[in-house]
């Protein structure tokens, strides 16, 4: 059984990852301090501290929570396996990344995104083999990210190639699997 968190630690991080957003909206992330983070949030910096390592820690996570939030409503995550092509055009058109900039506004410096395919990759990966379809070893967690980065890189660069890209990707996955 899952042990739950304490409520003073959840109400916490909540008011900690709340702040940081508000902060997000008027600067970047490289300007933002633990000190004005946690006067803004009213609490010491060591309570700070007792929660994450920095404040890219903190950032990391907000990310990760909205991209979980998005990737989780994904449901047709069996596709990857079995129809590719029609994987990789569902997921580029539900995870556009400019759409995502528009629903999450704190990634539009150039420095907020370098973690966005990375991060997207990953919990993608952890999705895809939490479908049971393949056993967990590190060939095919390479091979995931392999095939994930054939989706994510082409379309971040070339994204008017939406087609073009979910004909090559879905080869490639095809392929692999």
């Amino acid at each position: 059984m899952k042990k739950r968190e304490d409520l003073r630690v959840v109400k916490t991080k909540a008011n900690l990852k709340r702040v940081l957003k508000k902060l997000l909206r008027k600067k970047p992330i490289r300007k933002i301090t633990v000190t004005e983070l946690a006067r803004e949030a009213v609490i010491n910096k060591g309570t700070f501290y007792l929660h994450y390592s920095d404040i890219y820690d903190l950032y990391e996570e907000v990310i990760l929570e909205h991209i979980e939030g998005t990737l989780g409503n994904l449901d047709y995550y069996m596709e990857f396996f079995t129809n590719p092509k029609m994987f990789v055009k569902k997921f580029l058109e539900d995870f556009d990344f400019g759409r995502l900039e528009k629903t999450f506004p704190y990634l539009h410096e150039d420095e907020h995104k370098l973690p966005l395919p990375l991060i997207v990759t990953n919990t993608l990966s952890e999705r895809l083999m939490s479908t049971g379809l393949l056993e967990d070893t590190m060939k095919n967690k390479v091979k995931l990210t392999v095939a994930i980065s054939c989706i994510t890189e082409p379309f971040i660069q070339m994204r008017e190639e939406a087609d073009l890209i979910c004909e090559i990707a879905g080869e490639v996955i095809s392929n692999m699997f």
